[in-house]
């Protein structure tokens, strides 16, 4: 199996199982990530400097962002090499060597990064559903009514004679817009 490009963290869980020959019982083996990003995600030291500087404004758990590419990097190896002999073969194809310059080599493992990344992605997602549950509609991906209402009426106090635009949406059903 040639895995000698690495699988996009943004890819589909179907596209790993393919490209890697997965089951779903390996899979939740592999699902430890969570434990990892639990680890960096609460480590000041492992926050951007940006958001380290301002720690008012941001605190631990960090999300994906707010996380140094080092600590990110570092975890990523460290999955890879702990892995257990059930999970290893498929971390293994996730090695790759990168030369960065002349005779420096860096050792990336993308199948451990698609895992932590994801488990991210679901924490962070999840987490910001259940802060907002009035404000944010998850399924649409839209802000409810209350919020769209005072974004009108601060541009209606910004920009006098402001006219909010008609509120629209497609109807599959029948087949036009309402």
């Amino acid at each position: 199996m040639n895995t000698a490009r690495g699988l996009p963290q943004s890819s589909d869980k179907r596209e790993l199982f393919a490209r890697l020959g997965l089951t779903e019982e390996v899979h939740r083996r592999m699902l430890d990530a969570a434990e990892t990003r639990d680890r960096i995600s609460s480590n000041v030291a492992n926050a951007t400097p940006y958001t380290h500087n301002d720690p008012n404004r941001v605190q631990p758990p960090y999300k994906w962002d707010q996380i140094t590419e080092t600590a990110r990097h570092g975890a990523q190896l460290q999955m890879a090499t702990n892995a257990n002999d059930s999970t290893r073969p498929f971390y293994d194809q996730g090695r790759l060597s990168i030369q960065v310059s002349q005779g420096n080599w860096v050792q990336e493992n993308w199948v451990a990064r698609w895992y932590l990344w994801h488990s991210f992605r679901n924490r962070d997602n999840r987490n910001k559903t259940q802060r907002e549950p009035e404000q944010h509609n998850h399924r649409r991906g839209r802000f409810s009514g209350a919020i769209a209402t005072e974004q009108t009426q601060k541009m209606k106090l910004t920009y006098p004679g402001y006219q909010a635009p008609q509120r629209t949406h497609y109807d599959p059903v029948r087949e036009h817009y309402r």
